[in-house]
């Protein structure tokens, strides 16, 4: 593991303060360390890129883009 610091403004650290409220920790836990938080953030956000790849790949071999918004797999682009 590599150890990162990383400063975070006074705004930003609100937002973060708010967001360990509402996410909870894989177990159910609340979190509360600021590290901890942002390990969560980075995990969800590549989680969401995989699903986002996922779904492109699934348009690649699926169907065309053409049928895309048409009542094809129903996606806006």
């Amino acid at each position: 593991m590599t150890n990162l610091t990383v400063q975070i403004n006074q705004d930003y650290k609100e937002k973060l303060d708010l967001l360990k409220q509402i996410i909870p920790n894989m177990d159910g836990s609340q979190i509360t360390d600021d590290g901890k938080m942002v390990e969560v953030l980075i995990e969800t956000f590549i989680g969401f890129l995989q699903e986002q790849a996922m779904h492109e790949h699934g348009h690649d071999h699926n169907h065309g883009d053409d049928s895309c918004g048409t009542g094809g797999c129903g996606c806006s682009h």
